[in-house]
């Protein structure tokens, strides 16, 4: 397994780091959470990864309980309303002030061309050079894709990001969940694909083991899978276990899970992988500035704390450096068929 540590980036280029930002983007998460909890809750009994019955309560997050997998050290909600309910609840105002805010060409930059370069190291060589990207978002990776001449299909369903990527990058998502682009993609018997991207997709699924062994059937013999995935066993994930109620990027309203490495080593292995590449990298020493910035007295002023984001890649070397980062970037090889 080849291993790679730290990517450089000015969090205040893409994250909110003021106060006012900050509250205002916990408010609608307050907000969400309110309007999630008014739906029918569905008990989850098993681990999602490893479906052990070992469950222990760990902190409670704005009405939702946490569970951690005692066996794999997977976290997850002890309940959650039928992820078809949930879809509805998707917030289309704070996906719009994102939007207008985005700074596409540094995202680009900054994080899109530095994913694929390191993706394409573990690609096994062929002619073929055909890319599923799922909850493509932005249509970012999708758009870099095409310009480096790959045949591209790429899948969202929120009605933002669709315009977005469509206005702004000419990229035509397909609005189609995984489960029934994989029929249609059955139907029509169709090609499969060199590479499956789920960069920001396992943690927001009911049922995680069971679509990464759909990405397996989609893909051709030693095609990869690329999994951009946060990581509770990491800073952030100190951080959110310390402050639950002031935790900005894990554990949203309309998450189910956040992995543990064992416990996304595992799922990849169980669904007909191997690990071949792994980069770690995050946003931890961001996570700890801005829960300072959350817990400063009102009357004092943000200018101090905010100014030691100046530092942030100095920090956040060392904590990649020492594995200990809130998100991994996975690449896998498909060396098997699995069952769904």
């Amino acid at each position: 397994m080849k291993n790679k540590y730290f990517k450089p980036i000015d969090p205040r280029k893409t994250k909110p780091a003021n106060f006012k930002d900050l509250e205002l983007f916990k408010n609608k998460l307050i907000e969400l959470s309110k309007k999630i909890d008014k739906e029918k809750f569905i008990k989850i009994k098993n681990c999602l990864v490893c479906n052990s019955k070992k469950l222990n309560k760990i902190f409670s997050s704005r009405k939702f309980q946490w569970m951690e997998c005692t066996k794999c050290g997977h976290h997850q909600k002890n309940s959650m309303p039928k992820y078809e309910r949930l879809l509805q609840f998707y917030n289309d105002e704070t996906v719009e002030n994102y939007l207008n805010e985005i700074n596409i060409n540094y995202r680009l930059k900054t994080l899109t061309i530095p994913k694929y370069n390191f993706i394409k190291k573990f690609i096994f060589k062929n002619k073929k050079k055909r890319w599923l990207d799922l909850a493509s978002g932005l249509g970012d990776m999708p758009y870099l894709l095409k310009k480096k001449g790959w045949h591209v299909i790429s899948t969202e369903i929120y009605e933002p990001f669709i315009k977005f990527a469509k206005k702004k990058l000419k990229v035509n998502h397909t609005n189609l969940l995984l489960d029934k682009y994989l029929e249609y993609h059955q139907k029509n018997d169709l090609k499969k694909f060199s590479v499956v991207g789920a960069l920001g997709y396992f943690d927001i699924l009911p049922n995680p083991l069971e679509h990464a062994k759909m990405i397996n059937k989609l893909l051709e013999k030693k095609g990869t899978i690329a999994v951009n995935i946060p990581i509770n066993d990491s800073v952030s994930g100190i951080l959110t276990s310390t402050f639950p109620e002031d935790s900005l990027r894990q554990i949203t309203p309309m998450d189910f899970s956040v992995f543990s490495k064992k416990s996304i080593f595992k799922m990849l292995n169980k669904s007909g992988f191997k690990i071949e590449g792994v980069w770690y990298h995050g946003l931890d020493y961001y996570e700890l500035i801005s829960k300072l910035i959350q817990k400063k007295e009102k009357k004092t002023s943000e200018k101090n704390v905010q100014e030691l984001l100046v530092f942030f890649n100095d920090f956040q070397k060392i904590i990649d450096k020492n594995k200990m980062s809130d998100l991994l970037l996975i690449c896998a090889t498909k060396i098997k068929e699995v069952r769904i």
